[in-house]
């Protein structure tokens, strides 16, 4: 796992002094502690780990976001079942263990296992069979009949990610709203997003 170098942490180091920072990470918190170093609640204003679904604010955790509470755990269960017997029936060249890490915000799917080393990580190139862009499209339909995008939850969510904006003392851009807009259009639910920018108080610009 590639780690930071010491010119890159004293560089955010000195940027801390002059504005506020933040690191946001795919990995759990144990994961980027091994690649900013142990110090990592210290050295940084805010931590978002696991996509940013697990926040925290000077070493305090203020939010966060538990995929089995949302999804439930038959249908958790269901899921697994079905990636893991998906991945069993796939021809490529190595296969090792843990092809799904389990974690509070998501589920970390590997077709080769990420127990793999890194040179073998480097030697499964998966430009050629397309393995990750398949396997995204089958799962994303999977989890779609799960009902993973009910209108309900995905509002709340909605609000939830602008609140905890807000509470942090961050000004939502345009960037956040466009990821919130876009997570929405692809459930069809646009009006949605329309409701719950309205309901955030903010001022129009159209």
């Amino acid at each position: 796992m590639p780690v930071a170098t010491t010119k890159m942490l004293e560089f955010m180091q000195e940027l801390k002094k002059v504005v506020t920072v933040g690191v946001v990470g795919g990995s759990d918190l144990v994961k980027i502690s091994e690649q900013l170093g142990i110090t990592v609640f210290n050295d940084y204003d805010y931590v978002f780990a696991e996509k940013v679904l697990v926040a925290y604010k000077g070493g305090n955790l203020i939010g966060t976001q538990s995929f089995k509470s949302y999804l439930g755990e038959d249908k958790l269960k269901e899921f697994i079942n079905f990636t893991l017997h998906y991945i069993a029936d796939l021809d490529i060249p190595i296969k090792r263990r843990m092809f799904i890490e389990f974690r509070n915000g998501m589920l970390n799917v590997c077709p080769i296992g990420r127990n793999c080393s890194q040179e073998e990580r480097d030697e499964f190139e998966d430009k050629v069979h397309n393995i990750r862009s398949k396997i995204v499209f089958v799962l994303r339909e999977r989890i779609n009949n799960l009902g993973r995008h009910a209108q309900a939850g995905l509002v709340d969510e909605g609000r939830g990610y602008i609140k905890l904006l807000l509470e942090c003392g961050m000004r939502p851009t345009i960037q956040h709203y466009g990821c919130m807009v876009d997570s929405f259009g692809k459930a069809g639910l646009v009006g949605e997003a329309y409701e719950v920018l309205v309901q955030c108080r903010l001022r129009r610009t159209w």
